[in-house]
């Protein structure tokens, strides 16, 4: 699994690696996807889909949430709810 940025503090780092490995496991068990977008003050983002990050720049925060919508929306026309 890819890493999230690094975070300036070390416990913070370690707690959103295991918040996205956790992530990335229960999408797994559950068939579901998520998108994951931490905004700090001064500067550090991280975002994520499906518990794997960093997402490229290139796409929008928008363009993720996007993607986790369509997933649904498939999800929910094959009638997996």
């Amino acid at each position: 699994m890819s890493r999230p940025e690094d975070h300036r503090d070390p416990q913070v780092q370690r707690a959103l690696i295991n918040l996205l490995d956790a992530l990335c496991q229960w999408e797994r068990i559950n068939g579901i996807a998520s998108a994951f977008i931490l905004i700090e003050e001064g500067g550090f983002k991280m975002r994520s889909l499906t518990g794997r990050g960093p997402v490229p720049d290139y796409i929008t925060d928008e363009e993720l949430l996007n993607m986790v919508a369509l997933r649904e929306a498939d999800r929910r026309g094959r009638g997996q709810l």
